[in-house]
């Protein structure tokens, strides 16, 4: 009886399998097989072709495919004939080897990423075996051979398909599947050594310091309002760029582009953005743009980059509530569903909103000038996206080739040749920075780590902005400077709303699936909570200098006289439990779990301020609000009610001062007698 194995893949709808595989074809498919087809049905690619085309799979209707052309970093399309006679065998075994992943590895479909890990796993293999002159098969199947690639490997992600791809390739049958025996426990035992050994050595994302996470949400809102301001100038510019197609032609240098730059006004914005005032720069141009439109979605959402990339053109939506507009992002992700779609929506505020309608307009440029009109769909899957390739202008190159959706843009932060833009978001690291890295995980050598060197340009990754918004904008007062707070006040109040407090709302589109909330990023900001609220315990009762007063801080100042300090790992370890809370307060802080039963309408309560055994005061911070709420009570008439209620206040404030200050000196005075 003849088997027959069907392509263990990721179909999304409309998409046409490869062929099957059936044991008349032999141990190895024939170069001349379908392994991938288009979705109307037409041959993509073969067995034998260099590059597999793979985009009538790609969920998205991405461009993408697997290259094999393992001694090179670019995806070239070239036939296998191209290729001297030894690459090419290598070139067989690799695709042998992605053969039996795809046809005979049984579990979950496998999707785009998951392959081409596998993919980068038998590149590595071959450059290895042509450096030793030493073919995959005999690598694999020799012990020694293979122990010693093993020993060279230097990345944890490799080792890791490593394992994986050994332990698959024993469950085969080495005669009818392979066509060769491989090497087995002893390999499988280095490798799962090898992997945890750079495991332990893997470092968690950072969290962004408060002032170099200013200084990044100063610069990008910054940069992003000089495009705004110009942006009607330089669309239009671009239009008539785009419309003088005989001139582009006739004149490949684009002479003519400064004459039309300094028409509409943009020589300075040009010049101080280092733009080239040719077709080139324009192009240029609009990239940054997109890029800042992207960081301030990732800012004030926590949207991973592979979602704000496929972020669909209708992706803003608002919602009114009781009298307030609550902002959503709508879109797709993967995760957590065998790389396939789902829907799935993230709070965000104006400032995101705003930048979704700037590059909407932009957007709006690139589809026009292709003629097309972005259609709003109910569809799972979006032709038109947001950051759509700025390539299908064709002012610097060939467009994108065609698929089933429009190619997006790579807007990517760590290039070699960093411009003026990407400088700006990236501030120089100092030692106040170190030493904040150093308070949130003091047990990670951050000085020892290259690329966390004083004077060095922050290593920015946009998941680093999901970890800083989830620890830092939570209201435990781990967020000291005024300028951050401010900023990130909205999405505070939007998140603590549909996240934290976990609200009908939030369930209905992330709680009712399970699978869906597992990584969406309301669990990072609910996770982040007892961690952030714990740092900032650490910081302003356990480790200040300042005395503290209050029924909790009188208490705590007495064991910290007497030299009793909790550790850091178990203070963090006890508000994970559930067992300490710490809420930051304008004159210090409160240690209640649970609801606050004493604060009423007002946030000077006298019962608090006086009465409550949960607060841990400050008299510096309650000096500062003295002083505030002194100047404000001059601007009020003191015929109002208004000014009554908020003198009352004030009294009670410097009543609890000087009661506190009255107890501090008897204390002091005992302290000396004694």
């Amino acid at each position: 009886m003849t088997s027959m194995h069907q392509a263990n893949i990721v179909l999304p709808e409309g998409a046409v399998t490869p062929d099957e595989w059936n044991d008349g074809l032999g141990v190895r498919l024939p170069r001349e097989f379908v392994i991938s087809r288009r979705r109307n049905g037409d041959v993509a690619s073969k067995r034998g072709d260099l590059f597999w085309d793979w985009s009538g799979y790609d969920p998205r209707g991405r461009a993408v495919g697997f290259s094999f052309a393992f001694w090179t970093t670019r995806s070239g399309k070239s036939q296998l004939k191209d290729i001297p006679p030894q690459r090419q065998t290598f070139v067989d075994e690799m695709q042998h080897l992605m053969s039996l992943v795809i046809y005979k590895r049984h579990g979950p479909t496998l999707a785009f990423k998951t392959l081409h890990s596998y993919l980068k796993g038998f590149c590595a293999i071959g450059q290895y075996c042509e450096k030793q002159t030493l073919s995959i098969p005999a690598l694999l199947s020799d012990e020694q051979h293979f122990s010693a690639y093993v020993a060279t490997v230097g990345h944890r992600t490799v080792l890791q398909t490593l394992f994986v791809v050994v332990s698959f390739l024993m469950t085969l049958d080495p005669e009818h599947d392979i066509g060769y025996p491989v090497a087995g426990n002893a390999v499988i035992a280095e490798l799962r050594r090898r992997y945890r050994e750079y495991a332990a050595m893997d470092k968690q994302t950072p969290p962004i310091p408060t002032r170099i996470y200013s200084e990044i949400i100063s610069a990008v809102a910054a940069q992003l309002k000089d495009f705004a301001e110009v942006a009607d100038r330089f669309l239009a510019l671009a239009g008539e760029v785009l419309s003088n197609t005989a001139a582009r032609q006739a004149d490949e240098r684009h002479t003519w582009t400064p004459v039309l730059v300094t028409t509409h006004g943009l020589d300075s914005y040009f010049e101080s953005k280092g733009l080239a005032k040719s077709a080139k720069g324009l192009s240029r141009g609009l990239t940054e743009a997109q890029l800042l439109c992207k960081l301030t979605i990732h800012i004030f959402s926590g949207i991973r980059d592979e979602e704000a990339q496929a972020l669909p053109f209708h992706c803003s939506e608002t919602q009114q509530d009781h009298g307030r507009t609550h902002y959503l992002l709508c879109g797709q992700t993967t995760k957590f569903n065998h790389g396939k779609i789902r829907h799935t929506k993230w709070v965000t505020n104006s400032e995101a909103y705003e930048a979704v309608l700037l590059a909407q307009r932009i957007a709006t440029l690139i589809y026009g000038s292709m003629g097309c009109i972005t259609e709003q769909s109910k569809d799972i899957l979006s032709r038109y996206p947001l950051f759509v390739s700025t390539g299908y202008l064709a002012l610097n190159g060939r467009p994108p080739s065609g698929a089933d959706a429009f190619q997006v843009q790579r807007l990517r932060i760590t290039r070699r040749d960093e411009t003026l833009v990407e400088a700006a978001i990236r501030p120089l690291i100092q030692e106040c920075d170190l030493r904040e890295l150093e308070e949130i995980d003091p047990h990670r050598a951050w000085r020892s780590e290259e690329k966390f060197q004083i004077g060095m340009p922050w290593p920015l990754r946009t998941h680093q902005f999901r970890r800083s918004l989830a620890i830092y904008a939570q209201r435990s007062g781990m967020v000291s400077l005024p300028s951050l707070r401010r900023q990130l006040q909205h999405i505070t109040k939007e998140m603590s709303l549909y996240y934290a407090k976990g609200s009908s709302f939030a369930r209905d589109f992330i709680e009712n699936e399970r699978d869906d909330y597992k990584l969406h990023m309301a669990k990072d900001w609910r996770e982040a909570k007892p961690l952030s609220e714990a740092l900032a315990y650490l910081r302003d009762v356990l480790l200040t200098e300042d005395e503290l007063f209050g029924g909790a801080g009188t208490f705590e100042q007495q064991k910290k006289n007497r030299g009793i300090l909790m550790s850091r790992d178990t203070t963090i370890r006890k508000f994970k439990r559930g067992e300490m809370a710490y809420k930051e307060t304008p004159i210090g802080g409160c240690i209640k779990v649970g609801e606050c039963d004493q604060v009423g309408l007002k946030v000077l309560e006298t019962e608090c301020i006086l009465g409550c055994k949960n607060l841990v005061g400050k008299l510096p911070k309650l000096d500062r609000l003295i002083d505030r709420q002194s100047k404000f009570v001059l601007t009020l008439d003191p015929a109002t009610v208004e000014y009554r209620m908020e003198q009352s206040d004030l009294n009670v404030l410097i009543d609890a001062r000087s009661k506190w200050r009255a107890a501090s000196e008897r204390r002091s005075n005992g302290k000396r007698a004694d």
